[in-house]
């Protein structure tokens, strides 16, 4: 079965209260589905549109849980709480017109139902209470039976995530084909080994097994989504991929489990960060870029990817002083009075991640009391990523 936090998420996402019906899921969905439907966006606004098809993702994930849950055990995993007694007492303290008022008896009545109320309602507490122990023991001893093997995969999973590489943006050359970490795959084969030992038959091996193979799978999950948020897509697809294996090769799952997390697990693996940041490449002004282009015609410009050609403004602002000093030089002696620069085109000669070096194409016009002069230049510019700093080179003429 889902665990508690995966059932709170899901009321969290359909907006659900606590003892809510599975009808007003059903309508909550519904609700949410036609509010979040891609197709209610303006395509003018692809940010929206973006944020829509993830919002809908999660809300078809969180339903198709909640779903599950309720075919396999036949209730909400969180039933509201009837009032027994509540009718009963409306109708008790109703006025009845053809009997007379007699206060005394009418007190002793009271206080006998009352007192029944209380050993009724004690008894059935006290029943709940038991049963509430008893499963505490049974899972208890579930868990010590397999509190060893959650060790050792908690464990593989945080030295996981604590030496995975840095995010595409710093390092493009991530472009070729992923492969799953090899702690992902010591993690997948661990759990495959813990089947196919020597547990006891019976009930309570196969739970123990069951709960051992949810736990590694739920762990999956959670690691693959915390990747996707760090920016790191191609352990994500690995993941993603170890725990698709696993539900795969567990015999000893039940059906609703299975089929839920196989849905979580396929939804995540058609997210577009899976699809194309596993592969290297980059998202930039709402659309991928291939690794190759990536690499061919972007540069980091304080720590953010841009095109080459978008770099004509800051370009500009760092060659104008040399420009005019060098116009400066030119008409030594005249007065100037007038100058316009414009850097009319920019090219990109070298780029790597200590440095970028640019050649741009300005525009110059200069007017004095000899009259109007105007010609185009080139500027040889280097841009220095880690101190945000340019380096002006050799001015010459077209």
């Amino acid at each position: 079965m889902p665990s508690d936090s995966m059932m709170q998420r899901c009321y969290n996402i359909l907006d659900l209260p606590m003892g809510a019906t599975f009808e007003e899921a059903k309508k909550a969905y519904r609700d949410l589905v036609s509010v979040w439907h891609p197709d209610r966006i303006s395509t003018k606004n692809p940010r929206l549109q973006k944020k829509a098809v993830e919002r809908l993702k999660d809300i078809n994930s969180a339903y198709q849980l909640l779903s599950s849950y309720y075919k396999s055990a036949g209730k909400m995993p969180y039933p509201p709480q009837a009032d027994e007694n509540k009718d009963f007492y409306e109708e008790f303290d109703s006025p009845r017109p053809d009997v007379a008022p007699r206060p005394w008896r009418r007190i002793a009545v009271l206080l006998s139902l009352f007192l029944a109320a209380i050993a009724g309602a004690g008894f059935y507490y006290y029943h709940q209470l038991q049963q509430i122990n008893m499963g505490h023991r049974v899972a208890k001893e579930m868990l010590e039976l397999s509190e060893a093997h959650v060790r050792e995969l908690i464990t593989n999973l945080a030295v996981g995530t604590s030496t995975e590489t840095a995010p595409p943006e710093e390092a493009p050359a991530a472009a070729e084909p992923p492969h799953p970490p090899p702690v992902i795959k010591s993690v997948v084969s661990e759990a495959e080994k813990k089947q196919t030992d020597g547990i006891p038959s019976g009930s309570g091996g196969e739970v123990s097994k069951s709960t051992d193979s949810l736990a590694a799978i739920d762990k999956l999950i959670h690691q693959a989504e915390s990747l996707i948020e760090a920016g790191r897509y191609p352990e994500a697809r690995a993941a993603y991929d170890s725990a698709l294996a696993l539900v795969s090769k567990t015999g000893d799952l039940p059906t609703a489990d299975r089929h839920a997390r196989k849905t979580i697990i396929e939804i995540g693996l058609a997210r577009d960060e899976i699809k194309y940041g596993a592969q290297g490449y980059v998202f930039y002004r709402n659309r991928w870029v291939s690794p190759d282009v990536y690499r061919e015609e972007f540069v980091t410009y304080r720590g953010q990817p841009r095109h080459f050609k978008e770099m004509i403004g800051p370009l500009s602002q760092a060659v104008d002083p040399e420009v005019k000093a060098s116009l400066l030089r030119r008409y030594s002696g005249q007065t100037i009075h007038k100058k316009i620069i414009r850097c009319l085109d920019v090219e990109l000669i070298q780029n790597y991640s200590s440095s970028t070096i640019f050649r741009a194409l300005c525009q110059w016009e200069v007017w004095t009391f000899d009259g109007q002069a105007k010609g185009r230049l080139y500027v040889v510019a280097t841009y220095l990523p880690e101190s945000d700093r340019w380096r002006i080179g050799k001015i010459t003429d077209q």
